[in-house]
């Protein structure tokens, strides 16, 4: 009986003292103070070299390798300030949908936009998801739902489906 109490006491001793050491939490806050370009982040994915991406509120798209941060601009080729969505496709490119570009493709060397001059239905991309035949689809918050068809490596077809398609 002794060594039944014995057995239970031991068992809930370490029972709770390995769920008091899984309750701390390290968490590291970033901030501009650490270089990131704004405080405001609307997405985040992580690509296949372990990177974080970041779509800023007016600083861009931000990519954070764990210790510094990387901000693209026009200098670089990335067009748009405020970056609501992103996605890293089946090919390793990632997508980022702005507020006022449209999308922009990086392929890891370029960047290309995929606009209105493209047929996208609208300028602000607030969702992007890819289907399992690889094409992209974005919504937009002024124009509908756009299916992005890779044409070549460089070029891009855009159907819209909208309320005249049944949206």
């Amino acid at each position: 009986m002794i060594k039944k109490h014995f057995i239970y006491y031991c068992l809930l001793f370490f029972t709770f003292s390995f769920s008091l050491y899984a309750q701390r939490n390290n968490f590291q806050i970033y901030s501009i103070e650490q270089g990131l370009p704004q405080a405001t982040i609307y997405c985040i994915t992580q690509d296949n070299n372990g990177y974080l991406w970041l779509g800023t509120e007016g600083g861009g798209l931000c990519r954070f390798d764990g210790i510094n941060f990387k901000t693209y601009s026009k200098k670089e080729g990335f067009s748009g300030d405020i970056v609501r969505s992103l996605l890293l496709d089946k090919k390793g490119r990632l997508w980022a949908g702005t507020k006022d570009e449209g999308l922009i493709v990086y392929d890891g060397l370029k960047f290309k936009n995929v606009g209105k001059k493209n047929g996208l239905s609208g300028t602000t991309v607030l969702s992007i998801i890819e289907d399992k035949n690889g094409n992209i689809w974005a919504g937009t918050d002024d124009g509908g739902v756009n299916k992005v068809t890779e044409v070549s490596r460089d070029s891009f077809k855009v159907e819209v489906i909208d309320d005249s398609k049944g949206l």
